[in-house]
């Protein structure tokens, strides 16, 4: 039979909770059943104890998990229920003869004085609990949460109008809010401009369900962010990008990295080649597709080719009886290339290569002001499954999550028109972004 938890969230990230928590039950094949809430906290019906913590393990924007007891406006409603209801005494009086204990009394919206926190502990005097106090891991850990509705610094028992609720349930496990400071990229060994934060590498791995049996690829690997987050997860991962320099770095490069995560061996290759003239022979060949566009406000985006093609140089044959073009150092010329066409080539490129099944995550940079839900490019055969926006002032990015349907045929055209340039009857919003971004604002 399902049990009620309540999960407690980061304060931050909003839109991005339900994605992840739906990927992550996907992923580790949990059954799930929850109401949405705005605030960090969510009552949700796991089928085990096991399941709670196997999601857990996983979540990256959770803070806490709880079994979940009581909940009320008011204390005498908390007091009622834990005492009266006989379902939820069954839960809490195990525990009152002898297990070690501790209760944790905590504030959204507020900070509690030790005062207050220590009024309400004695409050639920009637408990009885007659095991040892262990502040580090006793047995069971109660936690009583107050939810108000505006941020103050200190709250008494006054103005109770502002408090929304107040939750107390028994701790199961902390989300994986650890990994931030694993994967913080301050310490990382090797970095770039264009890394990617730790939280986001991480919410995009799961947003790929990455997990071991699981052949990730990122197209525009960088200095290789999503590699080692989804590789942490048991995937076996590659990468390429236009640019070796990246991944090779100064000295290891994205090897350095890997290393340092112990993930190395699941590193499969890293390759130089320009995602328009992609080497690939056979489709289908992975299970998710991660990876952050180069869209101009670090680095933009680059293809082979030059922006005049009557300015081509002819081969020069060096001393050494070599043409210049056939050196190992050889360097193709490259120009920029325009966001919404790098966009129309990655969703081509990954229907071609996910399996069925398989899905595509990936950064869509835009204009809050004038972004439209039509702007997410569309191809027959990928669903959109997500879409979510970190808003950073005057320009946003969108973490769209895309999945291959089943019965995808290879080649197959779009749902509607993805052209870019003078060729499309209305410009996306982030089309041209670059020169958007860096545009001088009119007086």
């Amino acid at each position: 039979m399902p049990r009620e938890y309540l999960l407690v969230f980061a304060q931050a990230l909003d839109e991005f909770r339900m994605p992840e928590v739906d990927s992550i039950c996907e992923t580790l094949n949990i059954k799930i059943s929850y109401d949405h809430a705005a605030n960090p906290f969510m009552r949700a019906f796991f089928n085990s104890e096991e399941d709670a913590r196997k999601f857990a393990s996983r979540c990256i924007l959770l803070k806490s998990i709880y079994e979940f007891w009581a909940t009320g406006k008011t204390y005498e409603e908390v007091y009622e229920q834990m005492q009266m209801d006989p379902n939820v005494s069954a839960l809490w009086q195990p525990y009152q003869a002898s297990t070690s204990f501790r209760f944790s009394i905590r504030g959204y919206n507020c900070t509690l004085s030790s005062q207050r926190q220590t009024d309400i502990l004695e409050s639920f005097s009637f408990m009885d609990f007659r095991g040892p106090i262990v502040m580090n891991n006793p047995e069971v850990e109660v936690c009583v949460w107050e939810d108000w509705s505006k941020a103050q610094k200190e709250r008494d028992s006054q103005n109770l109008s502002e408090r929304r609720s107040i939750w107390i349930g028994k701790k199961i496990a902390d989300g994986q809010r650890n990994l931030l400071d694993v994967f913080d990229v301050k310490k990382r060994a090797y970095i770039g401009n264009t890394t990617m934060a730790a939280d986001m590498s991480l919410i995009m791995a799961n947003q790929a369900k990455a997990g071991p049996s699981k052949l990730i690829y990122d197209p525009f690997v960088g200095t290789g962010s999503m590699l080692y987050t989804s590789a942490w997860f048991g995937a076996r991962v590659m990468g390429s990008d236009i640019d070796g320099r990246h991944i090779r770095g100064k000295g290891d490069g994205i090897k350095a990295s890997a290393t340092q995560y112990g993930v190395l061996d699941r590193v499969t290759d890293c390759m130089v080649f320009d995602l328009n003239l992609a080497p690939w022979r056979t489709g289908e060949l992975f299970d998710a597709i991660v990876t952050d566009p180069p869209y101009g406000v670090r680095a933009g985006a680059k293809r082979q080719g030059r922006r005049d093609p009557k300015k081509v140089r002819k081969p020069t044959l060096l001393p050494d009886g070599t043409w210049s073009h056939e050196r190992v150092d050889y360097i193709p010329p490259n120009m920029p290339w325009e966001m919404s066409e790098v966009l129309v080539e990655l969703l081509r490129q990954a229907h071609y290569l996910l399996k069925p099944g398989g899905r595509l995550v990936y950064w869509l940079p835009t204009v809050p002001s004038e972004y439209k839900d039509s702007d997410v490019p569309a191809l027959r055969g990928l669903k959109l499954v997500a879409n979510s926006e970190q808003n950073f002032g005057k320009w946003a990015r969108r973490l769209i999550t895309m999945e291959k349907v089943a019965d995808s045929d290879v080649g197959a055209v779009e749902e509607q028109p993805v052209e870019s340039g003078e060729k499309a009857s209305a410009l996306p919003a982030h089309y041209d972004f670059r020169n958007s971004y860096f545009a001088k604002p009119e007086r």
